[in-house]
């Protein structure tokens, strides 16, 4: 066995990266592919903490990282100031700006869920859940603002 193990191994015919396990895979390119694509990296997430996701997002590249914590505290600024509003408890995952987030940063849509968002049967929205807790969007709120806080250079 130890033989055929260093015994050379002939070359592939595959042309090449046909086959290749090693491949790298782009994201889906669009708004609705991308929210299919993060979506499923949000999932991958789930099993995290509120606080790990907030700095899995604030640990992302300057740019993407800075957006992304944008778009967080909006959205989950704009739920805790009017629980009740409709628009403030649906957001729309093909939206460019919103897709283009969580397509960079995935952590960002499972920060979303954690705080009470969760996939519409169709996939185009995550929508606020009926009886989800306000404290956890109140949490994330403060979590996402502190880690803009950090993110943000002092004044000279």
């Amino acid at each position: 066995w130890e033989a055929a193990a260093a015994a050379p191994r002939p070359a592939r015919a595959d042309p090449p990266g046909a086959g290749s396990q090693a491949q790298h895979v782009e994201p889906p390119a669009g708004p609705a592919a991308a929210s299919e694509h993060a979506s499923g990296e949000a999932d991958a997430l789930a099993h995290f903490s509120l606080g790990d996701l907030v700095a899995r997002v604030e640990a992302a590249p300057r740019a993407e990282g800075d957006r992304a914590l944008d778009l967080l505290r909006k959205l989950l600024a704009n739920l805790a100031g009017s629980p009740a509003e409709p628009k403030y408890r649906r957001v729309r995952r093909t939206n460019a700006r919103v897709a283009d987030v969580l397509r960079q940063t995935p952590a960002a849509e499972a920060v979303l869920r954690s705080a009470g968002f969760s996939p519409d049967p169709s996939g185009e929205f995550l929508d606020f859940d009926d009886g989800a807790d306000m404290a956890a969007v109140e949490e994330a709120l403060r979590l996402v603002a502190a880690a803009q806080g950090r993110r943000t250079p002092a004044a000279a």
